[in-house]
């Protein structure tokens, strides 16, 4: 008896030890009666508590869901304070009156280290904003504009130099983490600029502690994966062959033996999200399949069904499309599988979405170029509104086959095709197999270089 009694003794008296932590930010003059806790989650904002003002202190008393990370503490009329929070007390100081430049910590080394480097950011940023406008009002290749650019070169690698310097000098903890991840590796002189990218995508994540699992809960997190993909993006690629070079670039990273499984899961969670609003099909569904369907129960924010994958799976490039009728406002009646063109695009869309408004003219010189190498368009409206479909097509003087879907997104044909947004478009061959799903007209005009010739 005596035994468990000492247990449950102990056991409270670590788990009091581990959540006794207090951050106390003393704001003298302040007369808010609020404060506001957020966490940095990429580039989410998550609120983790309210803090009521005692005598000019806002008290922050972290429980066991307050994970190390980046975290906001904010008042009203845009005073916050960003901080790093590993587990540990320590106090802040400021003065209503002189707020931002009268911040300072207490028994906090990470955000000693922490601020100086946004201080040192701050800094950077207003003169690196400051030399582009002069370059940019100078005269093209001229000498000013040389020169300007010359100094914010070397503005740069000053700033560099000094943040990364910081960081080695304070290893082990977040905010050298965050400073390396910020900053990125320094390329090598003299290169040009197709070897400046090839050099990127190599090393990009070279100065990043990609072992670092608190690195999820920082406002970086979620602008390196972006950053990174953006390297392989390709304008003179189809969506496939897209997502191809995307998928290769995702497993390299995802692969590497010295990545926290949680920033792998946080950042494919990140990207099936935003792929899937913008019909990256086959990237969703290799991100699903790889990551997140094994992992669903620790998503709470995931939406995604297993039977909205299969639906992306139906209408995935190698399936058969659905064989559909349409008439037109002519009255003629369209069958998709006795197309005469040798590629026809099925294309949803409507006049009050603003992407169709800017991509269908651009749509439209494809199709002028293409119609007479065997190129077609059938195009399916779910506009709410008739007179305002039949305005645009004479407006915009669309001249393929169109029809305003009845029912609009609960039409048939848009659940065949899975439509969920527009423009959505769907490339189809004569046998009606799915040739490619392009997201943007650029990438549409690629595939049909690729099947028709230029």
């Amino acid at each position: 008896m005596l035994k468990k009694t000492l247990a449950v003794l102990v056991a409270a008296f670590i788990a009091g030890s581990l959540y006794s932590q207090e951050i106390t930010f003393t704001i003298s003059g302040s007369k808010a009666p609020l404060a506001k806790i957020f966490r940095y989650h990429g580039s989410k904002m998550e609120k983790v508590d309210s803090l009521l003002i005692n005598n000019f202190k806002y008290t922050f008393k972290p429980d066991s869901t307050i994970t190390a990370g980046e975290y906001l503490f904010t008042l009203p009329g845009k005073r916050d304070i960003q901080f790093l929070y590993t587990g540990t007390s320590f106090t802040v100081q400021a003065k209503d009156s002189t707020f931002g430049a009268s911040i300072s910590f207490g028994n906090s080394k990470e955000n000693e280290v922490f601020h100086a480097f946004l201080n040192q950011k701050e800094q950077y940023d207003a003169k690196k904003d400051e030399l582009e406008k002069l370059a940019r009002k100078s005269s093209k290749r001229g000498k000013q504009q040389q020169a300007y650019l010359a100094e914010l070169n070397k503005v740069k690698e000053e700033y560099t130099t000094k943040c990364l310097d910081l960081a080695k000098n304070n290893l082990g903890l977040l905010a050298s983490t965050i400073i390396k991840a910020t900053v990125g590796p320094v390329p090598p002189p003299a290169l040009t600029m197709d070897e400046l990218i090839k050099w990127r995508q190599e090393h990009f994540f070279d100065n990043v502690d990609l072992s670092d699992p608190r690195l999820e809960f920082t406002e970086v997190s979620g602008k390196l994966i972006w950053n990174y993909l953006e390297l392989f993006f390709n304008t003179t690629l189809d969506k496939e062959s897209q997502e191809a070079v995307f998928k290769d670039a995702l497993n390299n990273l995802f692969g590497r033996s010295d990545i926290a499984e949680n920033l792998v899961l946080f950042w494919a969670n990140d990207l099936f999200n935003t792929f899937g609003e913008t019909d990256y099909d086959g990237l969703t569904t290799y991100l699903w399949d790889s990551f997140i369907q094994s992992h669903c129960s620790q998503n709470d924010e995931q939406t995604t069904t297993p039977a909205d994958i299969e639906k992306i799976k139906a209408t995935a490039v190698g399936q058969k499309a659905f064989d559909f009728t349409i008439t037109t406002a002519d009255g003629d009646k369209i069958t998709l599988s006795q197309s005469k063109a040798k590629y026809t695009l099925v294309l949803f869309w409507a006049s009050w979405c603003p992407h169709c408004i800017h991509e269908l003219p651009l749509i439209k010189n494809i199709y002028d170029h293409f119609s007479s190498k065997g190129f077609g368009i059938i195009g399916i409206s779910v506009d709410y509104d008739k007179p305002e479909y039949e305005k645009f097509l004479k407006d915009y003087k669309v001249d393929w086959p169109n029809t305003l879907a009845a029912q609009s997104w609960q039409n048939d044909i848009c659940k065949r095709y899975n439509v969920t947004g527009t423009p959505k478009m769907v490339l189809v061959d004569q046998n009606l197999t799915i040739i490619s799903k392009p997201t943007t007209p650029e990438q549409l005009e690629a595939k049909l270089k690729e099947l028709l010739g230029k």
